[in-house]
């Protein structure tokens, strides 16, 4: 049993996805280092003193329904959200930082069908959604230059189908 307890602590700490435990009451007691990486944050700072049922951040986004639903009713959940450490008013981090998450949290249930606990597992999605934003700029900047031009002017695709055209056309 103790080989097994080590083993499976040894792959939630050495996983490179960063994944958390929370108790039934939404309350963390569990971290990984590669959550910690990413949030930092120390494991001292929220193991048992944060709450994502108390997460004022979840609560201004609209999250919290689904978060409820993860320890209400048993359902996992899947959202995004922008998170910026520096603006959490529950409990104090050494260091903000900000970061668009790709969220699960699935629960863990006992026999009877209660939640026991809640798995919190988070993809950094920060570069994708920058690099969305700068191509929507790009293509709105591409077509504000179509549109402007005084000649008829049209774009073709590789295929030869045409994709863009200004109202002089």
């Amino acid at each position: 049993l103790r080989k097994s307890e080590e083993f499976m602590s040894t792959i939630f700490d050495r996983s490179p996805h960063p994944v958390w435990i929370s108790d039934h009451r939404g309350v963390l007691i569990r971290i990984n280092q590669s959550c910690c990486d990413l949030l930092n944050i120390g494991k001292e700072e929220v193991i048992g003193k944060y709450s994502i049922l108390d997460d004022d951040i979840v609560a201004e986004q609209g999250l919290l329904p689904l978060v409820r639903n993860v320890f209400q009713r048993g359902k996992t959940v899947r959202f995004e959200i922008t998170y910026d450490t520096s603006r959490r008013k529950q409990i104090e981090l050494r260091k903000g930082i900000s970061v668009v998450l790709d969220t699960s949290i699935s629960p863990i249930m006992d026999s009877s069908g209660r939640v026991t606990n809640a798995i919190v597992q988070h993809v950094d999605v920060t570069a994708r959604k920058r690099a969305e934003e700068e191509l929507r700029e790009s293509r709105r900047r591409l077509s504000d230059i179509i549109e402007f031009l005084p000649d008829a002017t049209f774009v073709i695709d590789k295929n030869g189908r045409v994709v863009a055209w200004n109202r002089a056309i």
